[in-house]
């Protein structure tokens, strides 16, 4: 049995383990991004559907195939100092920190797509969470496996990569 994650001195739960199993790379992005994602490189996506074939070779099409619909997770929490309005007495309120995460599989490479979500976001407690858990990398582990929507091109590249290895492993054999 694999030794189960710890983040905090806290074990990660049995069933997020399970949903993260096979994660090759994280990108931060809210649900309308994946959506225009999807719609962009998608080959089944309508507007790629309507191409024809020669416009199809001038563009990077996928395999896309929506995992899970996703859910939310705490991811940690941060303490504000807050003045009460009524007193002016200070007094510590802790606010919980979230995500929503969604996966889908590009060309057999599962991804996650996560979204800090929570009243309160802490952007660098959220990657920092994910990075610390599951650090996986890629070009030979000299890049992190992490990127935004801005810089969506990089998984696309690493997904598109993984498929021509396995391609010239396959037709090596």
């Amino acid at each position: 049995m694999a030794e189960r994650r710890k983040y905090k001195g806290k074990y990660v739960d049995e069933e997020l383990e399970e949903a993260f199993k096979d994660v090759k790379f994280f990108v931060e992005a809210n649900s309308n991004e994946v959506m225009e994602f999807w719609s962009e490189f998608c080959e089944d996506s309508l507007q790629n559907k309507e191409l024809t074939i020669a416009q199809k070779e001038d563009k990077t099409l996928l395999d896309w195939e929506q995992v899970s619909s996703g859910f939310h997770l705490q991811v940690g929490e941060l303490k504000v100092l807050e003045e009460n309005e009524d007193d002016g007495e200070e007094k510590v309120k802790i606010y919980p920190v979230c995500a929503s995460v969604q996966f889908a599989i590009l060309n057999d490479i599962k991804v996650c797509f996560y979204d800090p979500c929570s009243l309160v976001v802490h952007h660098e407690m959220v990657r920092n969470f994910f990075e610390t858990l599951w650090p996986v990398t890629y070009d030979k582990g000299y890049r992190k496996a992490f990127t935004n929507s801005s810089n969506f091109h990089h998984c696309v590249g690493f997904v598109r990569e993984e498929r021509n290895k396995r391609f010239k492993l396959a037709t090596h054999d």
